[in-house]
């Protein structure tokens, strides 16, 4: 499994935005602020590039 979470000013947490299972996964940050990744196993981060 894997989640991407939102956190508040304090790093703490606030909110889970997407989950999924094994497997590649697109994630899009809603807005600007913290986030963090929790994974049961190894995962990566790639930035996709943005037209705007």
């Amino acid at each position: 499994m894997i989640q991407l979470e939102a956190l508040d000013d304090r790093l703490a947490y606030r909110v889970t935005v997407a989950e999924g299972s094994a497997g590649e996964h697109t994630f899009q940050w809603p807005t600007r602020g913290y986030y963090q990744v929790r994974s049961a196993g190894a995962w990566g981060l790639c930035a996709a590039s943005s037209r705007y």
